[in-house]
C-alpha cells in the first residue's frame, strides 16, 4: 500500500450492500477499508440520520422528507428488507477504534447552529484523531475548524460556477486540511486544468480526497495525488492497489 493512503467505503461497502447501513459499514471494514464515508441529515425531532438523500423514498419501503419525520416514524422504515436507518450515536458505537469515519454534513437539513451538537455527539463515544467532517457548505465547517476537528471541503457545482477566483477566496479563508474532489473533474475540466488545480493545492499544502473511484482507470488518474479514496469498492480498490502498483 501507498504510505498513509486511506481508503474508505462510500456509504459502507455499497456496490454490495445496502448504502449507509450498519450492514454496508461492517462489510467495509470486513474488507479492508481503514474507514467509511456517510452522510447526515437531521429529522423532525432534531436527531442526526445517517442517511444520503434529504427523502427516504429512494432507499427505503416508505415515501417522506427527513425533515417531516421523527426518528420514531424514521426507524419504522426497511431498507433492503432487512437493515433499518442509524442513528449517528448507533453508528459511532460500531466503528472499531482504528478505523477512520467521514461524516458529510448534508446542508438541506443541517445548519449551523447544529455543529455544536453534532461535535458533542462524537465527542462523547468517538475519537476525534480518527474523525474527518466534510460539506459542500463552507458555512457548516468553520465552527469544526476552529475546534480543532479535521475538515474536508467538497468541490460541487455551486463552487465551480463562482469560478476559480471566489472558489480559491473560499479555501484561504477556511483553510480545509483536505480538499475532497471528484474524479468527474478530469472529465469536466480536462486534464491540464485538473493537474494546475491540484498542483496549487499541494503547493498550500492541503491534502486530497478523491470520491468516488471504482475503477483501475479512476485509481491510475488519482493515485499519486491522492491522501484519501473514497469508493463504492473497497475490496476491489484495495487489492488492486496491492496487486498492480505497491508489494504487499
Amino acid at each position: 500500500m501507498k504510505k498513509n493512503l486511506k481508503i474508505l467505503g462510500h456509504r459502507g461497502y455499497s456496490s454490495r450492500y445496502p448504502e449507509n447501513t450498519l450492514l454496508a459499514f461492517k462489510k467495509a471494514f470486513e474488507n479492508n477499508a481503514h474507514g467509511i464515508e456517510c452522510d447526515l441529515q437531521k429529522s423532525k425531532d432534531n436527531k442526526y440520520i445517517v442517511i444520503h438523500d434529504d427523502k427516504i423514498d429512494r432507499v427505503t419501503n416508505k415515501k417522506g422528507s427527513i425533515n417531516q419525520l421523527t426518528l420514531k416514524q424514521l426507524k419504522t422504515c426497511t431498507i433492503n428488507e432487512t437493515e433499518k436507518i442509524l442513528e449517528l450515536s448507533e453508528l459511532l458505537t460500531i466503528i472499531p477504534e482504528d478505523k477512520v469515519i467521514n461524516i458529510e454534513l448534508k446542508e438541506e437539513t443541517i445548519k449551523e447552529e447544529d455543529c455544536p451538537f453534532i461535535l458533542n455527539t462524537f465527542l462523547k463515544i468517538f475519537n476525534k484523531e480518527n474523525l474527518l467532517i466534510s460539506s459542500f457548505s463552507d458555512r457548516l465547517l468553520y465552527f469544526f475548524k476552529k475546534n480543532q476537528i479535521t475538515i474536508g471541503f467538497l468541490i460541487g457545482e455551486k463552487y465551480k460556477k463562482l469560478g476559480a477566483f471566489k472558489l480559491l477566496k473560499v479555501l484561504f479563508k477556511l483553510k480545509p486540511d483536505y480538499v475532497n474532489l471528484p474524479v468527474l473533474m478530469f472529465k469536466e475540466l480536462g486534464d491540464t486544468v485538473s493537474n494546475i488545480f491540484i498542483f496549487f493545492l499541494k503547493i498550500f499544502k492541503r491534502k486530497i480526497l478523491f470520491w468516488v473511484i471504482n475503477t483501475e482507470q479512476e485509481l491510475k488518474r488519482v493515485l499519486k495525488f491522492s491522501d484519501i479514496i473514497i469508493t463504492d469498492n473497497p475490496e476491489f480498490i484495495y487489492k488492486t492497489i496491492n496487486k498492480f502498483y505497491y508489494k504487499k
